[in-house]
């Protein structure tokens, strides 16, 4: 984010809060509160309904995204390992098939598929 110019006023029915040229209304100190989090914590200077920023708050303060996200990358880290496991598996039969047929026939085999 460059360098915004940004001003919270206090108005006679809520607070209003500009950033470079845009300004956005709240009607109540927790509503600016969030706004400024999605605005410029998340970047989302476009506008956004009063029920998009609650929900995404809500997700926010329940640690949903988070969670979720964490659970997808112990899933593909669990995938990796077991990958990886094979892969080893397969190269020490290789190796061991080499062992016992020799290694006159270094070419790959010709896999077929029906």
């Amino acid at each position: 984010m460059m360098d915004l110019k940004i001003k919270v006023v206090t108005r006679q029915n809520g607070y209003s809060l500009a950033i470079d040229n845009e300004e956005f209304m709240y009607y109540t100190a927790e509503s600016l509160i969030e706004g400024f989090s999605i605005r410029l914590g998340l970047e989302r200077l476009n506008t956004m309904t009063q029920g998009e920023i609650g929900r995404l708050m809500e997700a926010t303060k329940q640690g949903s995204l988070p969670k979720r996200l964490q659970k997808e990358v112990d899933s593909l880290n669990a995938k990796v390992k077991d990958q990886k496991k094979l892969i080893a598996e397969l190269r020490r039969e290789i190796r061991e098939m080499k062992q016992k047929y020799g290694e006159e026939n270094d070419e790959e085999p010709v896999w077929y598929s029906n």
